[in-house]
């Protein structure tokens, strides 16, 4: 109360409710109290510990019947996370057949967590998140992209990742396959640190030079100079590329050493 507003007060509180449900801090316990008091019965008398008994009892079961209303939630949240995977709308088939997936995982004995973690696995094995399809037109024609699917383009061209909250509103709007919109978005993603990843990608790839820092094949003999921060050069100024402050060049640890050039990554 002293040091932390009520905000903050809240936050922490739900910080320690996650930590708590995460490590099943409650069920634990039961075990750790169990141990103790068979611990304590070898060379002394347990009393003191049976009022502890019931509470820590009481708070696992509490703790159980929490778990079980989750699970819905978390399945839901899962179906929900598809939807941002593939980069589009589940139908109500897809949907319902990760829900169905679930339901014969739990059939079959396997915990809410596994069950969890495969059907997980299934939305990552996916095609349509592997791929980025688009909706073709009839025959030959061409046909614009729809505002997701402009969204998907924009997004892995300028950082190589899905769509932000943003972009994604802008589509779910219509809006984003307007000019002025479109345009806005594309400087907001260019003030975005990820936008480093296409200076990299995008320019090492056109210039051949990926992993241009790591290689050794110039002989230091006939080359004595063409070491260290010459060589990282190379690697630094597609990295600018043009693209803004947040496309600079790849972080890099260490000192040049002879006949070897920085360390550089991502």
């Amino acid at each position: 109360r002293l040091m932390l507003d009520e905000a903050q007060s809240a936050h922490l509180d739900r910080l320690w409710s996650d930590l708590y449900y995460v490590s099943q801090e409650a069920l634990l316990l039961v075990d750790v109290f169990e141990q103790l008091w068979q611990y304590a019965t070898q060379d002394a008398d347990p009393k003191a510990f049976e009022p502890l008994r019931q509470p820590i009892n009481n708070r696992a079961a509490a703790f159980r019947r929490l778990l079980n209303d989750s699970e819905p939630r978390h399945v839901e949240s899962l179906v929900g996370w598809a939807e941002r995977a593939y980069r589009r709308p589940l139908s109500s088939s897809e949907a319902d057949a990760l829900r169905e997936l679930y339901r014969t995982l739990r059939a079959k004995d396997l915990p809410h967590a596994e069950a969890v973690r495969l059907v997980l696995a299934r939305v990552l094995v996916s095609p349509h998140f592997l791929y980025r399809g688009e909706t073709p037109g009839p025959a030959l024609a061409q046909v614009p992209l729809s505002d997701r699917e402009l969204a998907t383009r924009l997004s892995y061209f300028m950082t190589s990742s899905l769509p932000d909250t943003a972009l994604l509103a802008a589509a779910e709007a219509g809006r984003l396959h307007e000019p002025d919109v479109l345009a806005a978005h594309a400087r907001r993603l260019m003030k975005d640190q990820r936008v480093r990843r296409m200076a990299i990608e995008f320019a090492c790839q056109w210039l051949h030079i990926r992993d241009f820092d790591t290689l050794d094949e110039k002989s230091d003999r006939y080359f004595p100079s063409f070491v260290g921060l010459p060589r990282l050069s190379v690697m630094v100024l597609p990295g600018r590329g043009g693209l803004g402050a947040n496309a600079g060049p790849r972080r890099c640890a260490g000192t040049p050493k002879p006949g070897r050039g920085a360390q550089c990554g991502p």
